[in-house]
Formats: structure tokens, C-alpha cells, sequence
């Protein structure tokens, strides 16, 4: 039976065939002038995604599986493990790698070959076989090679043309030979590299992927590839449902925040499969994400920095207009007094209500004893008139009236006040210029 083919690079060649002749040659071209690598260390991630594909185009995969293991009893020469060095990258131990392409480009018989370079879906029985199958093999090991070293830029290809016998084999660029060659050249792979990816991962913030979590998930399954990549296949690192849960909480969309959190308290207390993964998390974040992204309404969304700062100039110009009109707006104890109080503010055996004390710079300040809840506890106080909570809120509803109706109100030192006179454009930017702020459009 005849086998369908969707792509002709799938059958084997015969370069005295001149179709064949001439698929062999299209299949060596390399990338366009603009997605050739120079040999920049930055620019070889997206440099192996294009040549990665353009490599499957002529079914060049097997180049790269690499035969490290022969253990069995049966048959010592089939392989039992084979590593593909184009996802997890270059192999520590070199040696495996060449004695892999040594097989390959044996010209030894088959009763005098002590191991296969592969599987084999048919084991070869005799040498004729064993020979086709290594010519074949040879013919992608080359047209990778070409196709590899004609998607560099001249001036890498100078670079690296003195290293030419190290990837090279009878006079020919092997394609997986070039190919550990010069990732090892650009992009040596250290501890520190490897700790920086992990850094990345845990410290991402939704932020930078514009709150977009299909941006984050992108971006998290590149660095997850690298990592592992960069550990030559060991995928042990198991912190990326921690990391996931990290950069969620960091959205600004309550709604999903909330979700995430109740999945969250799941994953903590077990009630998940043992199978839950991160993958799980992820398709769940992602269907959150969708259902949620055309409901989002204003109000669920965290403020921007900017009406953050607009907020704090408001509140800032708004004490400056009560000063200014008489209307001193009581403020709360600040934070250093109210949640650790010095001693000597509690300190009151004599009962007394009154003392006079110098500050810092030696000015006599008279302080009044308060035992009012607006205080963690009763304590020396410098105000002329201290507000319990309730006689605040009391003042502050009054004086909110007084404003709409436009009529007086009584300030804490008993003062009777109007409200407030309207303000003109040139009162305001005055005051902002007295606040210390700089008016922004």
C-alpha cells in the first residue's frame, strides 16, 4: 500500500534524481536577510524559534536526537535512550554527541557495527540496509548543517570559521554537530543564568503584561521552557503554582483577585486532585480571565498612580482653604503617637490637667490632659480642643449641612463660621503654588 506524503521532504532523497537534487537545495536555504543571527546572545531565542521551524519544514528532526544509552540485552545495538538536544540544548558530556554522529557517518559493515545511531521503526538486517538508512541519515545531518550555517550573517560566519573541522564531518557542516557548536558559543549556561530565570518567574507582576493574563501565560511558558532547557531536561523545579498564585494576586481586577484567592485556599488545604499542576491553575486562570474581561467595570479596577497623587494634592489644597477661612480641619494623631505613644505622655500620677513642656528646639508648649477616645489610651495632648470620635463625626456632618445650605457652623474653638467663599481660577492655582505642588494637566 501506497503511504500518502504531505510533505516531500518526508520520502527519501537521491541526489542523482534532479527533483530530488532540487528539493535538496531549496531545503538548504537559510533564513531571510533580516532573521539571520549575528551570534548576539540576546537575539538566539528567537533565533532557534525560526530555525527550529524552518528545520521541521524539511523534516530535519531527527538530526537531533541523539542516541546516549545502549542497555539492551536483547539487542545491544538499538539504543534505549535518546535525548533531543535542540529542546533541552547542548549535552554536558560532548563525547555522547560525537560518538552519535560517529555512528552515523560509519562506513562499517554490519556485522562490524556494535551499535545503531537509532530505534528504527524496522531494525536494518544486513549491511545494504544499514547503509541506505545511514545516507538518508547523513543527507538531513548535511542539509541541516547548510541550512544552519546559511541562516548566519556573514560577519558570525567569519567569527566562527576557524572552529569549521569541530562541527564538521568528511568535508561536510553536520547539521547537530553545528548546532551544539555554536549555542554553546553564544550562550553558555551557568547556575547564576539559570537562578536569574527562576528570579524572573517569581517576581513577575501583572503589571507589566498590561493586566493581560494571556501576555503573562505567553511569557511564563518561555521562561519555563528556558529553565528546563538550561537544566538539560530536569523539570524538578516545582515552585510554579506558587509563582502562578504570586503574580495573580497582583492584578488589578478585583473580581479575579478574589477568584484566585478562593482557588488558592483550595490548593493549600488539599481539597485539589493530586493531580492538580500548574497547567490546571493556568487553564483556570485563563477561562477566568476571558469570562471576566468584558464585565470589568471602573469601580473594580485599581486607581492609577497618577489619581493616587491627584487625591493626596486634593486633600493637601483642601486643609489649606480650611486654614485660610478660619475652619481648622482637626487631623489624626499621627502614626508615631498613636500607635506607640512616648512615655511620658501616659504619664500622669499627680491627676493633673495641665503641664507646660519645651520641645525639641526649646519652645514651652502647654499640653492638656485627654482622656477622650480619640487617643489609643489618655494621654498629654497639644490641642486646644480635643474631639472625642463621635464629636468629631458630629462636626464634620454639621459642617458638610452648613456647606450645602450655605449657612454657619460653629469651628472646635467655638468660633461661628460661613460657608466656605467661592474660589476664582487664580485663587486656586495661588494656593496650589502655596501647597508645594505643581499643577499638572
Amino acid at each position: 500500500m501506497t503511504t500518502f506524503l504531505l510533505n516531500p521532504y518526508e520520502a527519501d532523497l537521491t541526489l542523482s534524481d534532479p527533483s530530488d537534487r532540487k528539493l535538496f537545495t531549496l531545503g538548504c536555504e537559510g533564513l531571510a536577510t533580516d532573521s539571520k543571527f549575528n551570534g548576539e546572545r540576546s537575539k538566539i531565542s528567537d533565533f532557534l524559534k525560526l530555525i527550529g521551524n524552518g528545520l521541521s519544514d524539511i523534516c530535519a528532526s531527527d538530526v537531533f536526537r541523539i542516541s546516549v544509552e545502549f542497555k539492551n540485552s536483547s539487542d545491544p545495538k538499538i539504543p534505549t535512550k535518546i535525548t533531543d538536544i535542540f529542546e533541552i540544548g547542548p549535552l554536558d558530556d560532548n563525547t555522547l554527541l560525537k560518538d552519535h554522529v560517529d555512528l552515523v557517518w560509519a562506513e562499517s559493515t554490519f556485522d562490524h557495527s556494535p551499535k545503531f545511531f537509532d530505534t528504527f521503526s524496522t531494525p536494518p538486517i544486513d549491511t545494504t540496509t544499514l547503509t541506505k538508512l545511514r545516507n538518508q541519515r547523513k543527507l538531513r545531518h548535511v542539509m541541516a548543517g547548510k541550512k544552519i550555517w546559511n541562516s548566519f550573517t556573514d560577519a558570525f560566519q567569519l567569527e566562527i570559521t576557524g572552529d569549521l573541522k569541530t562541527f564538521s564531518r568528511n568535508g561536510h557542516i553536520d547539521g547537530a554537530l553545528l548546532f551544539s557548536f555554536f549555542c554553546s558559543y553564544t550562550n553558555p549556561t551557568t547556575v547564576i543564568e539559570n537562578s536569574n530565570l527562576k528570579d524572573e518567574i517569581e517576581g513577575a507582576v501583572m503589571k507589566t503584561f498590561d493586566q493581560d493574563v494571556k501576555k503573562f501565560h505567553t511569557w511564563f511558558k518561555d521562561k519555563r521552557k528556558a529553565i528546563i532547557k538550561s537544566e538539560k531536561g530536569d523539570d524538578s523545579y516545582k515552585e510554579y503554582i506558587r509563582c502562578l498564585f504570586k503574580t495573580y494576586k497582583t492584578s488589578s481586577i478585583k473580581a479575579f483577585r478574589e477568584t484566585i484567592d478562593q482557588e488558592r485556599t483550595k490548593w493549600i488545604t488539599g481539597s485539589q486532585s493530586k493531580t492538580y499542576d500548574y497547567t490546571d491553575l493556568m487553564t483556570f486562570a485563563s477561562k477566568l480571565y476571558v469570562n471576566l474581561e468584558a464585565d470589568v467595570v471602573e469601580s473594580e479596577v485599581l486607581p492609577p498612580e497618577n489619581e493616587n497623587k491627584f487625591i493626596a494634592l486634593f486633600t493637601k489644597l483642601e486643609r489649606k482653604v480650611d486654614e485660610l477661612s478660619g475652619t481648622p480641619k482637626p487631623g489624626p494623631v499621627p502614626s508615631n503617637v498613636r500607635n506607640q505613644p512616648e512615655i511620658w505622655r501616659t504619664n500622669n500620677i499627680n491627676n493633673d490637667s495641665k503641664m507646660i513642656r519645651n520641645s525639641a528646639k526649646g519652645k514651652p508648649i502647654e499640653y492638656n490632659w485627654c482622656s477622650k477616645n480619640c487617643h489609643v489610651a489618655p494621654m498629654w495632648c497639644a490641642r486646644k480642643n480635643c474631639q472625642s470620635r463621635e464629636e468629631y463625626a458630629a462636626f464634620q456632618k454639621e459642617k458638610r449641612e452648613n456647606r450645602v445650605s450655605g449657612g454657619t457652623h460653629k469651628s472646635p474653638s467655638g468660633a461661628a463660621t460661613g460657608a466656605k467663599p467661592k474660589m476664582t481660577d487664580d485663587f486656586k492655582i495661588a494656593l496650589m503654588a502655596m501647597v508645594g505642588e505643581e499643577a499638572t494637566g
